[in-house]
């Protein structure tokens, strides 16, 4: 049952993201700093989604790998005396 659900999810996902493509092909011309680039607006979409996942996983390691681990009250009690 659970895996006819997700099979279910990922058809209607798939669904989804060829609408956006195709409803998406025009060209379109963006400007980077000096460079002029023209590709459809559904690459642009793609690389631009693409773009914030790697940012948002990059940020979420950086900031557990901030933190330090805190001792445990055991540790605490029978720590260097």
């Amino acid at each position: 049952m659970m895996k006819k659900i997700k099979q279910i999810l990922m058809l209607i996902v798939t669904c989804l993201i060829l609408i956006i493509i195709f409803q998406n092909l025009q060209y379109v011309e963006t400007r980077i700093l000096f460079f002029t680039i023209i590709l459809p607006r559904s690459v642009l979409l793609f690389f631009m989604a693409l773009i914030g996942f790697v940012l948002g996983i990059m940020t979420s390691f950086f900031l557990r790998r901030k933190k330090k681990p805190q001792p445990l009250p055991s540790e605490e009690k029978t720590g260097n005396q």
